[in-house]
């Protein structure tokens, strides 16, 4: 008898310090830098990341298009660049041919996309003429054409817009117009981004100079 009184003090003592142990848990757990002085980044288990807070005012409408509001949408144009005429070539109900019986009306609809994307290749020739005095005269070369072979204007300003516009890397840039317009992405000069120098007493890398270069010859 007197051990069985032994081993329930025993268990009572040790499921008090369970309690306790549990209760000291629970408090570390809810700790958190609002209900105790610890800072922000030692907050207990419970804190967390905080909660994204908007820094839109509330004004108390509805998201999206309010009522009353006009909306827009992609509208037809009186006149557009290609037309297609779809015919149907037998009646939907009996079979029989369609073909030079009249026409009782025409649904139009319209479908705007961009045209093939392709590199367009302008030849110029210098033709050169001998004058009746003996002398050779050559025609002058256009605007913007001083070479055998170079990029047009259009081609500069993509790649500058690629890749400063829109910080696309050198690599990035050539293979994006390539594969849009079937260039030689090997070829395709790339300018360095504005706004990044050396500093002073440091050259730019040789691969960037050289791609400075290339662009200011378009």
């Amino acid at each position: 008898m007197a051990s069985l009184r032994i081993e329930l003090a025993r268990a009572q003592a040790h499921n008090g310090e369970l309690v306790a142990r549990v209760a000291g848990l629970e408090a570390q757990v809810n700790r958190n830098s609002k209900n105790s002085s610890q800072p922000p980044p030692a907050g207990g288990l419970a804190e967390g990341e905080p909660k994204p807070r908007s820094l839109r005012k509330k004004t108390g409408r509805k998201p999206g298009g309010q009522d009353g509001h006009d909306g827009t949408t992609l509208t037809q144009v009186a006149r557009p660049g290609r037309e297609e005429v779809h015919d149907p070539a037998c009646c939907g109900a009996c079979g029989s041919s369609l073909a030079g019986a009249p026409v009782t009306s025409a649904e139009r609809r319209q479908v705007f996309d961009l045209p093939p994307v392709k590199a367009e290749v302008t030849g110029h020739q210098l033709i050169e003429r001998r004058c009746g005095c003996g002398r050779k005269t050559k025609a002058g070369a256009p605007a913007g054409v001083d070479g055998p072979v170079r990029y047009g204007s259009r081609t500069a300003a993509i790649v500058v817009y690629l890749y400063a516009g829109r910080f696309l890397s050198g690599q990035r840039t050539a293979m994006a117009l390539a594969e849009l317009s079937g260039m030689d992405a090997d070829h395709l000069p790339c300018p360095a981004r504005p706004g990044r120098h050396p500093g002073p007493g440091r050259a730019a890398p040789l691969h960037r100079r050289r791609r400075a270069r290339r662009l200011a010859a378009l």
